[in-house]
Order: C-alpha cells, then structure tokens, then sequence
C-alpha cells in the first residue's frame, strides 16, 4: 500500500510540476510583451511629471521583475524533475553576458536603480545553455534589485582566472 501511495504522489506532482512548466511557457510571452510595452511607457509616463509616477513605475519594474524571475522558475522545476540535459552550444561567453547585461540595464534603470556591467576583455568560449544562464542572470539581477534603494547602483562584473568564469553582483 505504500508504494503505491507513494507512486501516487509521485505521478500527482509531476503532473503539477509539468502544468508549471506549461503555464510559465505559456505566460513568458505576455510578459515578454509587457515589459516591452512598460519600457516604451516609462520615459513618456516619466517626462509628463505626474505626481508620484516615477515611484509606480519603479514599483511595476520591479513586480515585472519578479514575475519574470517566477516564470522562470516555473518553468526550471519540471525540467529538473525530469533530468532534462542542458541544451549546450559553443559561444562566446562575454558576448552573451553583454547582450543579457545591456537588455536588462533599460528595465533597471526605470525602477530608479543603475546597472553597471564590467565584461571580460577577451574572447572567450565555452560550452553554455544560453536559456539557462539568462534566467540565473535574471534571477540574479531581481534579487540585486529587490535590495537595492533607489538612487544606487548594482555594479556586476564578469572576471576570467584560470579557468573560472566569475560573475559578482553587487548593490
């Protein structure tokens, strides 16, 4: 009877965990949409001088931020659950972060926050999921972000020793 209880259980939270991973592909896609949409808006909402707007952008910023570190979440934990290999390519390591950096530093900035991003000063490639190292990226930047006042900056830098790759985040 207990293993059977316990497959039960089992096949009910995979099921859940596969639901997540359905409504997080299915949600990104609006999101991704307002946030390009909120990205436009800010400097026009912001420009007009309307009492307090800068403070609700900021707050919205962030809450987009969050809700995209969740989806992403969401969506990591059926493929944990299953096994799901990484989906590696051959890139150039700073290129990508460059890319992840300057796409954030727009949304960042709306919240009253900088972003500052110091890459590595070299060529340098590596195996990588390029999917997985955006969302570690995001999650990294909305904690960074939920810490950090308004007015400051979050400094990341992204060093090569050896053969390590370092990202350090600070606010």
């Amino acid at each position: 009877n207990q293993f059977d209880l316990f497959a039960f259980e089992y096949h009910d939270d995979m099921a859940e965990l596969k639901s997540m991973a359905l409504a997080a592909q299915t949600l990104r896609g609006p999101l991704s949409n307002v946030m390009s949409t909120a990205d436009r808006l800010f400097p026009l909402a912001s420009a007009e001088g309307i009492p307090g707007a800068k403070n609700q952008l900021a707050r919205i910023n962030r809450s987009l931020f969050q809700m995209l570190r969740i989806i992403s979440n969401m969506s990591d934990a059926y493929r944990y659950s299953q096994g799901i290999t990484p989906e590696l390519e051959l890139r150039d390591i700073g290129s990508i972060m460059e890319e992840l950096f300057s796409s954030a530093a727009p949304l960042i900035h709306h919240t009253g926050v900088e972003l500052r991003f110091s890459n590595i000063n070299e060529v340098l490639f590596t195996l990588v999921d390029c999917q997985m190292l955006e969302r570690a990226v995001h999650n990294i930047l909305s904690n960074a972000l939920k810490f950090a006042p308004r007015g400051s900056t979050i400094e990341a830098r992204l060093t090569h020793r050896h053969n390590m790759l370092f990202l350090s985040v600070s606010n």
